[in-house]
């Protein structure tokens, strides 16, 4: 992986026709710990008004979150939201399409199983989506033993395997996945049906946007939020705190 140079991509930027940024949300846009401050907020708004006010650009923010809470979040704007990493997108104000119609009959097992961990562990929590669950203990993360944490790990992903669904694992939270839902299938199929982009822009910063990464390819900026060795983006930033500071900069510089 490379760090990302500023003036190269705001060279490309300036010299392409048909530009398309898709920007993950959570821990890319904003910080992944709690809920953003008013100020932190007003940033990503600001960036999304000046780089969904240029005709010549295509945003789309993409998501963990529930396709209610997305809309809530950014209905005002003319931009693409993809919620539960693409499993549900919109382009037009309220006209949602779901990218899977597939079985759901591995929730209710699941949810037994995350439900047990919630119980044992007070003040974590089952989080509830159509494409996904997740166990969120961030809250309670110093509380818990490593070797516990490694003795419930061995059942979940033979859980994961029996139903044929994708485990991401973080320090702060256990998901499972559909895997024909994902960033990458997302990117993909919109991709595929938008025309074509002469400048793409794939921003992420968890295992959940290395399928995002592999779709759009190293021909594009696909960059990674904090460097990792073994991530299929191309470029790197050290950390969150300088998503919003880079992508202000890129449209600055390409207008001098």
């Amino acid at each position: 992986m490379e760090k990302i140079d500023i003036n190269q991509v705001a060279e490309a930027y300036k010299n392409s026709m048909r530009r398309l940024f898709i920007l993950d949300y959570e821990g890319t846009l904003i910080s992944s710990a709690g809920t953003s401050p008013p100020s932190v907020m007003e940033g990503v708004n600001e960036l999304l008004f000046s780089l969904t006010g240029t005709p010549a650009n295509r945003v789309v923010v993409i998501s963990n979150q529930t396709k209610d809470h997305l809309a809530e979040l950014f209905n005002y704007l003319p931009l693409t939201l993809a919620a539960e990493n693409g499993g549900f997108f919109r382009i037009l104000r309220d006209q949602w399409q779901a990218m899977n119609n597939g079985s759901l009959v591995w929730k209710n097992p699941v949810l037994h199983a995350l439900s047990i961990l919630a119980m044992r562990y007070k003040g974590s929590a089952v989080e509830q989506k159509h494409f996904s669950l997740i166990w969120n203990y961030d809250s309670v993360r110093t509380r818990i033993p490593p070797e516990e944490l490694q003795q419930f790990q061995a059942p979940l992903r033979s859980l994961a395997k029996k139903y044929g669904l994708r485990l991401h694992e973080s320090d702060h939270s256990i998901e499972f996945t559909v895997p024909e839902v994902n960033k990458g299938k997302f990117a993909a199929n919109w991709v595929g049906t938008h025309g074509e982009f002469d400048f793409i822009l794939a921003i992420g910063d968890d295992s959940t946007d290395e399928d995002l990464f592999e779709a759009v390819g190293r021909d594009y900026y696909t960059i990674r939020v904090g460097l990792s060795s073994n991530s299929a983006a191309r470029y790197y930033l050290d950390d969150q705190s300088y998503v919003i500071p880079f992508l202000k900069g890129l449209i600055n510089r390409s207008v001098l």
